[in-house]
């Protein structure tokens, strides 16, 4: 028998339209007991100081736009999928990063935050086209639209390189590819020790068998160089 808080958590269920009932799953999964917790914070603490034009890939299940958007920055969230969050500041776009309609240069900086490894993994992903090498596409696109000296934040699974049905798992090598145009500012690394994330060091991930269930990860502060490509 359920109890009363039971039956109320039940029939207030009833009344949760369906698309906020997966983006309730998804926060309780993949936000709070995900990489997320510690990826997120790395990103805000890394944006610039100044307002900026901010473009978001991959925002679907993601409050950061709308951190980002209460910050006072003015930004366009850029996802296959709608986007649920309103704000006076945040734009929706619905899209693939690898082809936009934004002008060259732009922005000011681009944040995607565990989007890139899915970018091309097609049906077993998102269900976006499959291709292969999509990530360095995206990254060309990203280039694109940036403004020159703007800046890129970028979080990926790191380690082993591999390519899952799922996502990709990222090395120093696949990164070198990824960022042609681009210089590293500045790299962390990240570790789930036991369920418990934590910033930790290359070589403690560089050698991580990542699956579907991230160990290691790595965040990039990517510079859009002058020169064009």
């Amino acid at each position: 028998m359920m109890t009363p808080t039971e039956y109320l958590m039940h029939y207030v269920g009833l009344l949760i339209p369906a698309k906020w009932k997966d983006y309730l799953k998804h926060i309780v999964k993949w936000e709070v007991f995900s990489e997320r917790i510690i990826e997120n914070p790395i990103i805000i603490q890394n944006l610039p100081r100044e307002k900026s034009k901010i473009l978001d890939v991959g925002s679907r299940y993601s409050q950061v736009p709308l951190e980002m958007a209460s910050l006072g920055h003015e930004v366009w969230a850029l996802d296959i999928e709608e986007y649920l969050f309103k704000h006076k500041n945040l734009k929706f776009v619905k899209g693939d990063i690898r082809k936009t309609k934004f002008e060259r240069g732009f922005f000011d900086a681009v944040t995607i935050i565990s989007t890139l490894e899915h970018v091309g993994m097609g049906e077993t992903s998102y269900g976006d086209v499959e291709e292969r090498d999509g990530d360095i596409t995206a990254m060309a696109e990203i280039r694109r639209v940036l403004k020159p000296g703007g800046i890129v934040l970028i979080t990926v699974p790191f380690g082993k390189a591999k390519f899952l049905p799922f996502l990709r798992v990222y090395d120093k090598a696949r990164i070198k590819k990824i960022s042609q145009g681009f210089k590293v500012i500045e790299e962390i690394y990240m570790l789930n020790d036991k369920e418990n994330w934590g910033i930790s060091t290359y070589d403690k991930v560089k050698n991580i068998e990542n699956t579907h269930h991230t160990i290691g990860n790595a965040f990039f502060m990517l510079q859009k160089t002058k020169n064009p490509v």
